[in-house]
């Protein structure tokens, strides 16, 4: 629906929570595999996917900015903020849906499903891109990716410390 309300004029600036890949990427897989899609669910879902993102280029993003963190880390705020909708959410879950993240993301990287420091991350662009990122920053490649987000840009974004980002101005800023 936003695809379709802005698909007119200039070229907005979307910034979505997840994007149809990380769905069929990480959230159906996710689904599937709990055996709470059978086959013939999962069998619609992928004929679907590609005439819809192939009709609606607005779908594919001109980038991905992936916010890193272990799940125990993320399970602890998740417990912080004790919002009711989260409260069925577990450890395994939350481990599940990393390493389906993790292994979309950084196929090559198998079997290391922690977070990994900037200087680890595979694909390094030499772009001239701003000096604060530029080591965080690769493009998407792999035969598991759909065609369309080959080469996409992704900003990785360690968020496994726990900052207070109204209390602390400088870390907000950088």
């Amino acid at each position: 629906m936003q695809e379709q309300e802005s698909s007119g004029g200039v070229k907005p600036l979307r910034l979505m929570e997840m994007s149809v890949f990380s769905d069929r990427m990480v959230f159906v897989r996710a689904v599937h595999e709990a055996k709470w899609m059978n086959e013939m669910e999962i069998s619609i879902y992928d004929s679907w996917f590609d005439p819809v993102v192939s009709n609606l280029p607005g779908l594919i993003p001109d980038g991905f900015i992936y916010l890193r963190a272990s799940p125990d880390t993320c399970h602890k705020r998740m417990m912080l903020r004790k919002r009711e909708e989260e409260g069925g959410v577990t450890l395994n879950y939350l481990r599940d849906l990393h390493e389906k993240h993790e292994s979309w993301l950084f196929p090559f990287e198998s079997g290391n499903h922690g977070v990994l420091s900037v200087n680890q991350l595979p694909l390094k662009m030499d772009n001239p891109l701003h000096p604060e990122i530029r080591d965080r920053v690769f493009y998407l490649e792999g035969d598991h990716l759909h065609s369309s987000i080959k080469k996409v840009p992704a900003l990785v974004l360690d968020c496994e410390p726990n900052i207070d980002f109204n209390k602390d101005i400088d870390a907000k800023r950088q």
